[in-house]
Formats: C-alpha cells, structure tokens, sequence
C-alpha cells in the first residue's frame, strides 16, 4: 500500500490541537484532558485515541511518500505511525519489513506527544528511509516529537508556514516554540531492528528526535518532570546510516536510558546528501549547523571531495538552535539547569552540564561492537564513466573496502561463527567506531567537547573512548553475526567483485545523463548529484543456500544468531547490589529471567530459562514536583502495568504496594499512598491476560513539615514471579517564602481611640519560584486569614500582638 502520512497503518493524524496543561484553565482549548496532573503546567495527555492495542500484525512492503507536517523534512513511516494523543497505546509482537518512505521513519514512527507507549517484542526489518534532495530519518524508527509552529519568516510578505530555518525567522530561534517532545514513560524493549536503511540521514536503527523539549524549558531544575524513553532489551544490528548514528541517533533527546541492549554490525557511510550541503538540507527535521559554525559537519577538505568518517554506532548531537535558545541560560552561581541523574559528564547543576547542549544518553550494560565507519571519496579514474568514481573507504587508514569472497566459509571460535566468504562476509581492514558525538573526529578525539560515559558494557577495542566502568574490550562471542556488504549474492556465477556499491543516483528524465559532480541540485531531475548507494544482504538466510523441510533456496541457518556464548566477554559484567543491576531489566530479549544472579550485557542473558512471563511497568520515575504543605491530596498519577509476556500473570494484595526498597535517602512511606489499583480487583486473586494492562493510581500526600525531597519505592510483583519491578516515586512539601512589608500606615500618632477605626496594610508577598508562564495560574488564592494564636490579645502603648497561621498562598 502507500499512502501520504502512512503506507500500512496510522493511528490518529499529525495535525494537533495546542497542548494542554494543569492549571491551564481557559487557556486549554475543549474538550480538554481525560486526566488532571499533579503539577502546574505538566502537559496533559490528548486522550484521543486511548489504550490501542496494535499487535501481532504483518506490515510489509508498504511506502509513504511523507506529510510535511513538521518541517521541510516529511513525516511519516512507510510501515505503522502511531501520532499525537495515541495515549498508552501498545505496539507489540509485529512484523514490520521492508516498507520505505520519503521521510522520518522507515518501518516505524511515534510522532508527538503520548502518555506511555509501549514498543515491544516486534521484527523491525530492511525497511528504508531516503531522499536524495533532504535529510530523512530513522531506517527502522524514528521517535521524535511534533512542533507545529507556524515561522514568519524574514521576507518581504513574512507569510505563515513559508520554509524557512528557525534561525531566518522573526525573532530568531527564541521567538519559536520547541516540541513538546514524545511524552512520558515510553518502553522500547526487546525489538529485533536489523537491516534498515537511512541513506540520506541518521539513525537507521532508531532515530531520536525531539523526545524532549518543552519539559526541558518549563521544568529546568526538575528532570523529574522531563519526558523519559526507556530502550533495553533491543538487537540493533546490521543497519546502514547515511550520515551517522547507524544504530542509535539522538538530537534533542538528553533524557534517553539506553540500557542492556546488543548494538553491533552497524554501518556509518557518510554517504548523505545532507553531507555535501543540499539545498533542502537547512529547512530539514535535523538541519545541519548554520555557515560558519566550527566543526567537521560537511566535509573534510575545502574542495568537498570527501566527507568525514562518522560514528557508527550511537552518535550523540547538538541540541538544535530553538532548544537552545529557549534554555534559561547558563549562569555563574545560579541554579538554572539540572541534568537527569546519569545524563551528564562531570556534573548535573553545572552551568556546563553535558544535557544543557547535547543529548546525553545513560548507557549502560550494552554490548557495542564492531560498527564500522566508512567515508565518500574520489576514486579511480573509469574508463566506463570516463571521469574519477565515486568511491567508498575505510575510516582512519583511508584504504578502499576489500571484497567479500565468492566461496562460502566460516570461522567458529568458543562457540561463535562469523562468516567470512559470501553472503554476509565480514571482510579484513574495516575500522570501527562505536560511539562518539557530532563533531567529533574519531573515536578517541572529541572535538565536540563532550566526551559520552559507558558503563558495565562490552566495547569493540579502539571503538570509543568513553568515561568508563566495568567496561570489556574482549570478544562477547555472539553465537553467528555477519557483515553488510554486497547486494547481489558474493557466490553469483561470474560476478567480478562482491562489495558494497556507491553509484551515482541517475535521473531517467535528463538525458544525457549530465557528468557525476557533488554539487547540490534544488532536484532530483536536475541530478546525477547524489550517491545511491547498494548494499546488502537484504535477507535473513542465505539466498544462495538450500535448506529447509522442502529444499528451497534460502531456507538454511538465518545468517545471525546475536545470543551469547559461554565464553562471551558479556557474561557477568553487573553484579548484584549496584546502581546498573538496580537498572537492569528483569527479563531479556527472549523474556528469560535476569534475577538474581549477575546480569550480563546485551539483550541476551545466557543462562536464562524460558518463562515466558515478561511484564513492563511504565512511567520507570513519578515525580509530583513541589506541592504546598497542608494542600489537599494531589491529583493520581497514572502507573501502567503491561503484561508483555505470552502466559496470564496474577496479582494479590501483596503484589502491589510502596516500600524504601533501593531508595537511598529521604525514604517516606506516609507522603505516597496507592489510591486505586485496577490490577486487583477485590479479595483473592486477579488475572492479566496476556498484552492487556492494568493501572495503578498513587497520590502525594503534602504532610511533612520539611522542605527535604519525599522518596518511596513502588513495587510490582505478579504471583510467583520472582522479581519485582520498581517505580521511583518523588516529591517535596513546599513552604512559601514570604516578603512582609512593614504596616502602612504605622497607627503610632495620636492618643489610642475605643470609638474610630485604625486600619494599616501589610503586604505579604510570596517570592519563591515566581512562575511567567500563563498556563500555569495564576495561583491567587481568595483569600488570606489572619487569626490570633490565642485570646483577644491587648494592646498596651508600644506593645505587640500575634496573629497567623501559617500563610499558604
């Protein structure tokens, strides 16, 4: 099928209404929210289209040619997109395989803002994103937030809705409003993703962008408050980025937790046409920098004949000119931004914090290994073409890549094969880089200024050059892996070399077809301007193999296998007790049990025992930021409980319920109580069907006299489980601090008067935390009582009285 926004299934539109906010009021447009939240200005969920289930689904060979809804950039996968207001919907045990579109998004696209998705358990395979005129997104997924904000651009008419960048616009980048993000609490878990393309962009396994945004610039000391994408248990392997990020790319996404996931095999070309500074590419989703801007981000050399190697990997980049302008900015000896715990460098209150301008995933417990990076060049002359050809190369060494061998071979080590002729050879000299941020140079060269932390992980030697902990550099001895490398099968009769291929993109409506150059066209038909690169395979098996209950073609051993052997490096690396163990999932890739024991790295535990019970627990933290002592019970907070397994799970009065477990400090059983639980239903025992979701509603209770943060735990625990999972829980009393002014007028002149009234005016003001916003109040109470502490008091000459309870504006 095709279609404009989606080739195979959209749920809801990409056209949204305004968000709306607690404490909006008027403000927010009808029918308003389905839900209240616990804090002024929380962005609320749309309620449009409320608890889908889209499951166990086969979305194949579908194309969209993208809406430009956002930017310049279309929007729209090929395969499934699930749009604003899509709230707790689930997306799980689906087949998405080679859908393509024009746009962000490949196979799969979140698009703005929903209350906890959840994306988990599917095959995301060969699907492609690519524009030769445009930088387009996320081969396998891209999750990225929505903006719809109408530019006025610096031109003569300053017509609505013209393309231009935020940085042409009126006002500059600070007079237009960033994203509002993805919404809170959304799980990625235990996704297979391989094989996908994003020729023209970044992130051709998943692209971030945009998780974060207006959470950043309203709540800016309260991370707590800022959207949260949680990705564990995912195989991202053998994808092909254009431009970076070939595993993983975030842009305006600090607030990423990638944790326990297998990201190897991928491949950085630096091939994109952004690369070689298309025309369309400053109007585009992720534009690159404005001219002049320091940093390696077209090309390496003056004549543009090259571009640069990039990270393969994971790549981290700038926050985008509009987040950044929108930011409090950085002040010496003021508190203006908090980066989330793990989502920094050196320090989360600096004025340099790492989150202030780059998007700084946590990561921990992963396996990266061996994702290889390659560059453009010019290579040999042709006499076919009768020019230089394009030609693609090795990072670092600068050599061209080596052919894969026409004769099937493999090499078996400790239990781990790795092919190394035909289909799917991995071939000698490719150089790898792991993980790295935009700018930088190579992996152990940070131009960027940011140098990213990984922990408890398995990284390829060389790779990276990270803050690190725990880390192994030894082989994680995956049980079969293979390389991307030629499109038509290596072992073909008389095929003269086996590789990948970097033609130039040939447009049938010039003819002559115009020499190959690298200088941008304004279209495709004007081309002969961009490369189109082929590669492969573009299968699970061997097509050149026979096997199978009937013999057929293809019908051999899938080509790889991203489990673990006993002798991997993997095994073991988080022990029992620490913060990366605490942060581990409790089930992996095949829902096996991690606990207890140590875990290992990567989305494959070894040791694991088939259970089939597997459940998710979304949002991970609840924070009821600042709520007045002596308020009333905050408004529930919503926390969802996803049975992702294939057997019924059970719940008991004891299954659920709040705890100090794993709280460190500030642990307060009586500030949280459990306000309705729809996961036990009366006395005895109730039952969660497999793929349905139950929800448990928690309340702040502001009781406590101190300002100290309020921490709990909440646990969820089926029958027989084994292992809970945890929900942060937290929040403060707040006290209001009071500016008193003296009484005006002073009532001292004159003798004292049983018969006239003396009236002075003293002024209370509350002076902490002042909110500008207009969503969010304004918060006047009606009215103020001054009552005396006791008696009727009397006044003698010069003497005092006390009045008051406590002020609570």
């Amino acid at each position: 099928n095709a279609g404009t926004l989606s080739g195979g299934i959209n749920l809801g539109q990409g056209e949204f209404a305004g968000a709306y906010t607690q404490g909006g009021g008027a403000l927010n447009a009808p029918p308003g929210s389905c839900e209240d939240g616990a804090v002024p200005n929380q962005i609320l969920p749309y309620c449009q289209n409320v608890n889908v289930n889209v499951h166990n689904n086969y979305v194949a060979l579908n194309s969209s040619t993208g809406d430009e809804l956002f930017s310049a950039t279309p929007a729209g996968a090929g395969g499934v997109s699930i749009c604003t207001g899509a709230d707790y919907y689930k997306f799980n045990y689906n087949w998405v395989c080679g859908n393509l579109t024009s746009g962000d998004g490949g196979g799969f696209a979140h698009m703005g803002y929903s209350y906890n998705g959840d994306i988990e358990h599917n095959t995301v395979l060969f699907n492609q994103s690519t524009n030769p005129t445009i930088p387009t997104n996320g081969g396998g997924m891209v999750i990225m937030g929505t903006p719809d904000q109408d530019l006025v651009c610096t031109t003569a008419a300053n017509p609505p809705d013209q393309d231009c960048a935020a940085t042409q616009a009126v006002g500059g980048p600070a007079s237009v409003t960033p994203s509002d993000g993805v919404g809170p609490g959304l799980v990625i878990n235990a996704n297979l993703i391989m094989g996908n393309a994003a020729e023209s962009g970044t992130g051709a396994g998943i692209a971030f962008n945009a998780v974060n945004g207006t959470d950043m610039v309203n709540f800016p000391t309260d991370p707590g408050q800022w959207n949260l994408v949680t990705v564990t248990n995912n195989i991202i392997v053998d994808n092909v980025g254009g431009w970076d990020g070939a595993g993983i790319s975030l842009r305006d996404s600090p607030n990423v937790n990638i944790i326990n996931n297998t990201i190897a095999y991928n491949a950085s070309t630096a091939s994109a046409g952004i690369l070689f500074n298309t025309l369309g590419a400053p109007l585009s989703s992720q534009p690159p920098p404005p001219p002049g801007t320091p940093g390696p981000y077209s090309s390496c050399t003056s004549t543009s004949t090259t571009t640069c190697p990039r990270p393969a990997g994971l790549v981290a980049i700038q926050h985008s000119a509009v987040l950044l302008a929108n930011l409090p900015p950085p002040t010496p000896g003021a508190l203006t931004l908090v980066c989330p715990p793990g989502h920094f460098q050196t320090s989360a209150t600096s004025p340099t914090a790492s989150c202030r301008t780059v998007s700084y995933p946590k990561l921990e417990n992963n396996i990266f290994w061996h994702n290889s990076s390659y560059y453009i060049g010019v290579g040999a002359l042709s006499p076919q073409f009768q020019q230089n050809v394009v030609s693609l190369f090795n990072a670092f060494t600068h050599t061209a890549i080596a052919s894969q061998p026409a004769t099937d071979s493999s090499s078996t080590v400790s239990g781990s094969t790795t092919i190394t002729g035909g289909t799917g050879a991995c071939v000698s000299g490719t150089q790898y880089w792991d993980i790295g941020v935009r700018g930088d140079t190579g992996p152990t060269n940070h131009a960027s200024g940011v140098t990213l932390r990984a922990t408890d992980s398995v990284l390829t030697p060389g790779g990276s050059a990270v803050l690190a902990g725990g880390n192994s550099t030894a082989e994680p001895r995956f049980l079969s892996q293979y390389c991307d490398g030629s499109r038509t099968a290596p072992e073909t009769p008389g095929l003269a070399a086996a590789g990948w291929l970097v033609p130039p993109g040939i447009s049938d409506a010039t003819v002559p077809n115009p020499i190959f150059n690298l200088t941008p066209a304004a279209t495709v038909d004007e081309g002969n301007n961009w490369v189109n690169m082929r590669w492969g395979p573009l299968a699970m098996t061997n097509p050149t193999v026979a096997g199978g209950p009937n013999g057929n073609y293809g019908g051999g051993l899938q080509l790889g296998n991203y489990g673990i052997a006993s002798a991997s490096s993997a095994r073991g690396r988080v022990t029992g007790g620490s913060a990366n163990y605490l942060d581990a999932p409790n089930f992996d890739f095949y829902n096996n049990p991690r606990k207890p024991g140590p875990i290992d790295a990567g989305a494959v535990q070894f040791t694991g025992a088939a259970t089939n019970r597997d459940f998710t627990v979304s949002p991970g933290l609840v924070d009821f930021g600042f709520v007045p002592l002596h308020s009333p019970t905050t408004p529930d907070q919503d926390i969802q409980v996803i049975n992702t397994g294939s057997v019924p799970l059970s719940f008991n009065s004891t299954s659920i319920g709040i705890s100090c477990t794993n709280v460190t400090t500030g642990c307060s059983l009586p500030s949280f109580t459990i306000a309705s639980n729809t996961c036990v239903v009366g006395p005895g025992t109730t039952t969660l069907a497999p793929g349905q979701s139950c929800l448990v509603n928690v309340v702040f209770n502001p009781i406590i006299t101190s300002q100290a943060q309020r921490n709990a735990t909440l646990s969820v625990n089926p029958v027989g489980n084994g292992a809970a999972e945890f929900v942060s829980l937290t929040g403060h009393d707040s006290i209001a601090t009071l500016a008193i002014t003296a009484l005006t007028p002073a009532l001292t002149a004159g003798p004292a008067s049983n018969t006239t009234a003396k009236t002075g005016t003293i002024t209370i003001t509350n002076t902490a935390n002042p909110n500008t916003n207009v969503d969010a109040g304004p918060w006047i109470p009606t009215a103020i009582t001054l009552t005396q502490l006791s008696g009727t008091g009397a006044f003698t000459l010069g003497g005092t009285c006390a009045v008051g309870t406590a002020v609570n504006p």
